[in-house]
């Protein structure tokens, strides 16, 4: 491209960018994003060039066009399909853990929930006016010790590095001992960064008072006799 005149003028124009950025970002450690992302530009300009000199070399350029149709399909269609069937049935870990609680919901229980769970607050209202509190990850366990909470869901602690004990011994020694583990939903740890995007897949803990439990078992053994 530098040595025919046709491209010369624009491909200087490129690599005076690639010069530029390179000394924007040498000076700092190294990030594939950082770093990678201004070659995208060059990269595709390359392409381009390749596929007119390839047109040009051609008595009939329109099957290099069809081709290059079609390559992009052979190359993405599989994994665009994956990835689509994956949306396509995903379910939000959020919703999943107040549709549990919704179908186990006595008349009258509260709830308890983790205001970093950015739980859409018209699905929190579905489970009953006024049964809902929220608070923040640093009040839970003096709000699940004070209150009269049924139910309290909570985000993954052990994303947290000072975690160090199993699961259940730490719920129960930093959030509640009347409160056991019933459920939870998701697949990785919930960002507590306050303005942070929340996946569709972070960890939901579903905590259920232990003398509910207690009185369904008590209900269900008298239903059978």
């Amino acid at each position: 491209a530098l040595w025919e005149r046709r491209w010369h003028a624009a491909a200087a124009g490129w690599l005076l960018f690639a010069v530029a950025t390179g000394a924007l970002v040498a000076p700092y450690q190294f990030r594939a994003f950082r770093n990678l992302l201004p070659l995208v530009p060059l990269a595709c300009a390359l392409v381009a060039l390749l596929y007119a000199r390839m047109r040009a070399a051609v008595t009939r350029p329109r099957w290099v066009d069809a081709g290059m149709l079609v390559l992009p399909v052979v190359l993405f269609a599989s994994a665009v399909a994956d990835y689509d069937r994956h949306e396509l049935s995903l379910v939000d870990s959020r919703e999943r853990a107040a549709a549990f609680v919704g179908a186990h919901l006595a008349p009258g229980q509260r709830i308890l929930v983790q205001r970093e769970l950015a739980f859409v607050p018209t699905r929190l209202a579905g489970l009953g006016a006024g049964a809902v509190e929220l608070a923040p990850k640093e009040a839970i366990g003096e709000r699940a010790r004070s209150g009269d909470f049924a139910w309290i869901l909570l985000g993954e602690p052990r994303a947290e590095a000072e975690v160090r004990a199993p699961l259940r011994a730490w719920l129960r020694a930093h959030v509640s001992r009347r409160h056991h583990l019933v459920a939870r939903f998701g697949r990785y740890p919930t960002d507590f960064a306050p303005g942070n995007f929340k996946g569709n897949g972070q960890l939901v803990l579903v905590l259920r008072r232990a003398g509910e439990l207690r009185k369904e078992t008590a209900a269900a053994t008298a239903g059978e006799r």
